[in-house]
C-alpha cells in the first residue's frame, strides 16, 4: 500500500488517496470476512451459515466503498 495523495479537508478530516495491490486488497478482504462472518444475519440463513456470495452482497448494502 502506498499513499498517493493527503488533503485536509477540516481539523481532523483528511481525504487520502492510496493504492494497494490487487492480491493484498484481496487477502485482506478474505480475513476481514472471515473475522465477522459470525456477525452477518442473512434472511433465510442460520447466523454466519450463508453462503459467501450471498452475504458479501449483504456486506456490501452495509459498507460502501468508493474506487475511482
Amino acid at each position: 500500500m502506498s499513499l498517493k495523495s493527503l488533503n485536509k479537508i477540516e481539523t481532523n478530516k483528511y481525504e487520502l488517496t492510496v493504492t494497494v495491490n490487487a492480491d493484498e486488497f484481496e487477502a485482506a478482504i478474505a480475513k476481514a470476512y472471515r473475522k465477522n462472518v459470525g456477525k452477518i444475519n442473512v434472511q433465510g440463513f442460520r447466523k454466519g451459515k450463508a453462503p459467501r456470495h450471498i452475504s458479501k452482497s449483504s456486506m456490501v448494502k452495509a459498507f460502501s466503498m468508493r474506487t475511482p
